[in-house]
């Protein structure tokens, strides 16, 4: 999902956080929305004993637990 940076700044305000932490968070997220940090290891394999798995099936595998913070 593609958020645009100005929706994703006015929701971290609206839910309280300073300019500077809604700034950093939008500046994280504009890094990983460009490919920083786009790299893959084994080291998830290798601490945990099993696969890793894409983030957007942990998050649908565990939608019960997100549901309330979207629908706030």
């Amino acid at each position: 999902m593609d958020i645009p940076a100005e929706a994703f700044r006015s929701a971290f305000l609206g839910l309280g956080m300073s300019e500077l932490a809604a700034g950093t968070m939008v500046a994280l997220y504009e890094m990983v929305k460009a490919g920083a940090w786009d790299l893959v290891t084994d080291d998830v394999a290798r601490a945990t004993g099993r696969a890793p798995q894409r983030f957007a099936d942990w998050v649908a595998a565990h939608a019960d637990a997100w549901r309330p913070l979207l629908s706030g």
